[in-house]
């Protein structure tokens, strides 16, 4: 380029001094000849003295123009250029401080954004998608493509919160909803939405802050569950004391007077059970947030006749058989009172349900790295539907059959948070009228642990 220019500087002044010289006198011929030599150093100096580094700096201009900010213009020697030369060269510094502070900025907001538990979602006033956080993305389950300047309609279908974006768009205050999404498994969004403005006012677009509460949601409907099945199991027996306790008052020396006051003690008894077993289980699930369970290595064999003791006089007394099938000295880490309790509970629950002259094997033995104790009986068994509540507070399988045996419901729900509490679970497989087998898993004590 700067070759370029110095031809078309030169051609055209050696044409002009030709001209000049052709149309003026001869006796001014050797001026003449001195002014053809001369021109040509003349505009060579002005080149490079002036139209050269001003090139330079135009180039260097269309550089920063097309964002090489990293591009420096060389000095030149010619005062004034060279001050035009140190300012580009100043303001091109400038610039990559400025650029590398916002590329810094940049990538502390996105790590903010990508590290965040909450969602979060900008709109802008037409709706399509400015921002979006991997977090968002996968609370509203929406396709994986690309989200950025795409209207929201295009990537989330709900209703609810398609109207809950245009609320927050069109509110100057900020908005609170809660929306459920029917994904495969429904998730409960708590959605904060606020207005973005400009400096000088005018709208942005919104906001919004997802949090996911599904899990809350999920607790309360437990806590209504159990507040409502503590009512019930409560309001029967109260019901039961209440009248028989109203007919004494109204016939203190009826010949019915003592079988009523038997019915009032056995529901008594039957509060008193259930309230205790509440506390149990309350106590339990403390002590599970907090751990303060005390645990010791025991002989597990010497454990499970201990629970096995406790529960023979029932089962003799409907004739059933309880085998045992123990491998030899198995080691367990347990709290023996909180252990012995969820086995007394399944044994329990077997004789229950086990009809007359029926068969109990109790088994232990070391499967890999657990330890395992199965507890089968030969009793009515359990329908498929209802194996995944089984654990559930409350849950009955057949309510009049459990209210006559007098259980309270809570048994089972006792015996998988004392199985947690000992790092351990609890199993059940079962079809009906083939009996049903409950399997506690313990980690094995004595094998070293990675």
């Amino acid at each position: 380029m700067n070759r370029q220019l110095f031809w078309q500087l030169y051609i055209p002044t050696l044409f002009l001094l030709a001209f000049v010289l052709i149309g003026i006198k001869w006796h001014f011929w050797t001026e003449e000849i001195g002014i053809i030599l001369f021109a040509p150093l003349f505009w060579t100096l002005i080149f490079y003295r002036v139209l050269k580094p001003l090139s330079a700096v135009t180039d260097g201009a269309y550089q920063l123009a097309k964002g090489e900010i990293q591009h420096l213009i060389s000095p030149t020697e010619t005062v004034e250029i060279e001050q035009v030369v140190q300012a580009m060269n100043q303001m091109a510094a400038e610039l990559r401080d400025k650029v590398a502070t916002a590329v810094t900025q940049q990538q502390e907001i996105e790590a903010i954004l990508s590290n965040m538990v909450e969602g979060v979602l900008m709109v802008d006033a037409n709706e399509k998608i400015m921002k979006v956080n991997d977090a968002a993305k996968s609370l509203l389950d929406a396709p994986a493509r690309a989200w950025e300047g795409k209207r929201i309609q295009e990537v989330i279908r709900n209703t609810d919160f398609l109207k809950l974006v245009r609320m927050t768009l069109s509110s100057p205050t900020p908005i609170e909803a809660e929306i459920s999404l029917p994904t495969q498994q429904e998730i409960h969004l708590h959605c904060h939405g606020s207005m973005v403005r400009k400096p000088d006012g005018k709208i942005m677009g919104g906001m919004l802050v997802l949090h996911d509460i599904t899990k809350l949601k999920k607790l309360e409907n437990i806590r209504k569950e159990f507040v409502a099945n503590v009512s019930h199991e409560l309001k029967t027996p109260i019901t039961s004391i209440k009248g028989f306790t109203e007919t004494l008052i109204e016939e203190p020396d009826s010949e019915n007077s003592t079988k009523f006051l038997e019915i009032i003690h056995r529901n008594a008894e039957r509060l008193e059970t259930i309230i205790e077993d509440i506390l149990y289980l309350s106590k339990i699930e403390q002590e599970n947030d907090r751990p303060t369970i005390q645990f010791v290595m025991c002989d597990l064999e010497s454990v499970l006749n201990d629970a096995i003791g406790l529960f023979l006089p029932r089962a003799e007394d409907k004739n059933i058989t309880i085998n045992r099938l123990f491998e030899p000295h198995i080691q367990v880490r347990i709290n023996t009172g909180l252990f012995e309790h969820a086995i007394g509970n399944l044994i329990e629950n077997a004789i229950k349900y086990t009809d007359p002259f029926g068969q109990i094997m109790i088994k232990s033995y070391i499967d890999q790295t657990s330890v395992m104790i199965s507890i089968t009986d030969t009793g009515c068994g359990i329908a498929e539907q209802h194996l995944g509540h089984l654990f559930e507070r409350f849950y009955r399988v057949d309510k009049s059959r459990s209210r006559t045996g007098g259980g309270t419901g809570l048994g089972l729900a006792i015996a998988k948070h004392i199985a947690q509490a000992h790092d351990g679970q609890i199993t059940v497989t079962s079809q009906p009228n083939k009996g049903s087998t409950f399997i506690i898993r313990l980690p094995d004590s004595t094998t070293p642990q990675n």
